[in-house]
């Protein structure tokens, strides 16, 4: 079976406390299947470790992608990878880095 993306390697500060969550992955996700566009909320991890731990999460980021596969099935991998593929500022995971198991 192919590798898939799981999570996103990738150093955010959190404003509030200066801690650094560098492991994020997709925990809610929102489909508008009229519209076409998802919306992932990424909760950041100090680690893989604290994330596996149950630990609480620093940070939290939505990332919309305006387009669905044209298939219409939305998966996590998917979502992860639209994540750090937008440009221009459209996500603070723009060239970070999948994580794939």
């Amino acid at each position: 079976m192919a590798k898939q993306a799981i999570a996103i390697k990738h150093e955010i500060e959190d404003e509030s406390t200066g801690a650094v969550a560098a492991y994020h992955v997709i925990e809610y996700v929102s489909i508008d299947y009229k519209y076409g566009s998802a919306t992932a909320t990424l909760n950041g991890y100090v680690s893989k470790k604290t994330y596996e731990a149950g630990r609480n999460p620093l940070c939290s980021h939505s990332v919309t992608v305006n387009a669905l596969p044209e298939d219409g099935e939305v998966s996590r991998a998917w979502l992860y990878g639209k994540a750090v593929e937008q440009e221009n500022g459209q996500s603070v995971f723009s060239g970070a880095e999948l994580v794939e198991a």
